[in-house]
């Protein structure tokens, strides 16, 4: 630290263009920032757990899951998920989903098989036949609520609850980024006439808790920048102290942030954990700046003592 002060006081113009060229490539770094969601923001691609799970997802052809569900009970005008407004619905945002991407399939009441007995044994039937409610679906509703593999997963077992479920392509965050974004996009319209759907899964809760984490922080640090800059007024009892110290701690979060985007243009993407460090080093920066001002200001105090000393020794002896 001493060096760098020497060298700051020994070369001001190269100093204050080193610092310039710095900020300038942190403002570069800003617009390529993003966030990295799940739990491969912590373990990393190559963790064992990693990729022993997509393994396991490659060979049994699965990915992760989430669901849209809604109930005929929350806003929606339906009497349950087998009336043929919900059929259409769930048939439609199904056929959306299912050419979005990083979506590898969708379930529905309307398009999940349902195994009914037959005269030759079980046959498969589906509530909706290209793309139109069936006539006969309140016999098939009968065998639904009592099917394991509906109750539970599909609809409830008053069938008043239906639930749309999408398996993605892989565990890739951009993959959940990308399919949450699909699937809040197809429910829009429905959601403007009053249903309500309820979003669940890992996927929803990787993009919605980064997404969310990610506003709170940039909403944060304008707003602990204000708050700072006024209580170091107040404690300092000078504006330009105080503005000294809320610039150097400024330009340390803007390099810090832009750092973090740079990273994130090299594949490594700010998480949970790394979205702390603005905050953090905005109160380090703080705390250091009005350690050094004191610091300053009682060595200036030191000096003046001493120099009030010495003119008084000085009248003494004359």
């Amino acid at each position: 630290m001493a060096g760098i002060t020497r060298f700051s006081l020994r070369f001001p113009g190269l100093t204050l263009s080193l610092l310039l060229l710095a900020s300038a490539l942190a403002l570069a770094g800003l617009p390529q920032l993003s966030t990295d969601v799940g739990y491969r923001a912590f373990l990393g691609n190559d963790h064992r757990a990693v990729r022993e799970l997509d393994a396991f997802l490659d060979r049994f052809g699965a990915g992760l899951g989430m669901a849209a569900v809604w109930s005929c009970s929350d806003g929606s005008r339906c009497e349950s998920v087998f009336d043929p407004e919900a059929l259409a619905m769930a048939h439609e945002i199904g056929a959306t989903l299912e050419s979005a991407p990083g979506v590898q399939r969708v379930l529905s009441p309307a398009t999940a098989p349902l195994a009914v007995p037959g005269m030759f044994g079980p046959r498969l039937r589906r509530f909706t036949e290209d793309g139109v409610p069936v006539r006969d679906r309140q016999a098939l509703a009968v065998h639904a609520v009592r099917d394991p593999s509906w109750v539970g997963q599909l609809v409830s077992e008053d069938g008043r609850v239906g639930a749309i479920l999408i398996e993605l392509e892989s565990s890739g965050s951009e993959v959940a980024v990308e399919a949450y974004r699909s699937l809040t996009s197809a429910l829009r319209p429905h959601e403007s006439r009053g249903v309500r759907f309820h979003l669940v899964g890992g996927p929803v809760e990787f993009v919605v808790a980064g997404a969310e984490l990610e506003a709170a922080t940039l909403r944060m640090i304008p707003a602990m920048l204000i708050l700072v800059g006024l209580i170091l007024l107040l404690l300092l009892g000078s504006p330009g102290a105080a503005a000294a110290v809320l610039v150097s701690v400024g330009v340390a979060v803007l390099w810090t942030m832009g750092l973090l985007g740079w990273l994130s243009a090299f594949d490594w993407a700010q998480n949970s954990l790394t979205q702390t460090l603005p905050p953090l080093v905005l109160v380090i920066g703080v705390c250091n700046g009005i350690h050094l001002v004191a610091r300053a200001a009682g060595l200036a105090e030191t000096g003046n003592r001493q120099h009030q000393q010495h003119q008084d020794w000085l009248e003494v002896a004359a």
